[in-house]
């Protein structure tokens, strides 16, 4: 992510005819409080940036991407799993989300036995 940005930044200061070194634009994103060799350094960097959180704003997965990224790991799991081993499997999946999928896999694919934190499921097959 950090290459995207320091390229889109490069880029845009070129479209605004302002030539900056990819390893200045690293050193002024690392920095706490940069500091811009002038005006026009500044105001190019914040433009590519900007321009950069709009696009990378655009990006999404695709419908179902997550609903699949669970069922593949409950493929990983052993045959008796719990919803923090899952959670832990599918990093940046929701536990909401394990849990919509789970409901919908009830009876199909996966069974509960237990309630609460310390219920254990178990794979149908």
């Amino acid at each position: 992510m950090e290459h995207a940005l320091i390229e889109s930044a490069v880029s845009s200061n070129r479209l605004e005819g302002v030539e900056v070194d990819p390893g200045r634009v690293r050193n002024l994103l690392a920095s706490p409080k940069p500091l811009f060799r002038d005006r026009d350094e500044e105001e190019g960097l914040k433009m590519a940036y900007q321009e950069f959180v709009e696009r990378v704003g655009h990006i999404q997965a695709p419908r179902g991407a997550k609903t699949e990224m669970v069922l593949s790991a409950l493929g990983r799991l052993p045959r008796e799993f719990t919803v923090a081993q899952l959670q832990q499997a599918t990093p940046g999946v929701s536990r909401e989300m394990l849990r919509h999928v789970l409901r919908e896999q009830k009876g199909k694919s996966v069974e509960c036995i237990g309630r609460g934190p310390g219920a254990k499921w178990i794979k149908k097959g």
